[in-house]
């Protein structure tokens, strides 16, 4: 692969909410839905090799696949055809990270 077509983008945030309620936001979609996907499109079948369905309206469409979901710790999907996307839900003080 060449290192133009392979990178890592980490982002990292503080919710004041516990671990299994982020996860729960998860996997209702509300990530999704923070990103623009029209909550009356969204399509979620939450389980490992499930498939997702997001619509942006005029933006188009993005469909993944669900690769990891460990309750209240990770959870790994595809974004699109190429992209990985990965969410580690650490507990903190007050809060996940």
């Amino acid at each position: 692969m060449n290192p133009v077509d392979a990178f890592t983008l980490v982002m990292e945030k503080d919710i004041v909410c516990a671990p299994a309620a982020v996860f729960e936001a998860l996997a209702q979609g509300l990530l999704f839905q923070h990103c623009g996907a029209l909550p009356e499109s969204t399509r979620i079948d939450f389980r490992p090799s499930g498939e997702y369905v997001l619509s942006f309206g005029a933006d188009g469409e993005v469909r993944g696949t669900f690769l990891c979901i460990a309750a209240d710790r990770q959870i790994s999907f595809t974004w699109g055809p190429q992209t990985v996307v990965t969410v580690d839900l650490t507990p903190r003080s007050g809060g996940t990270h």
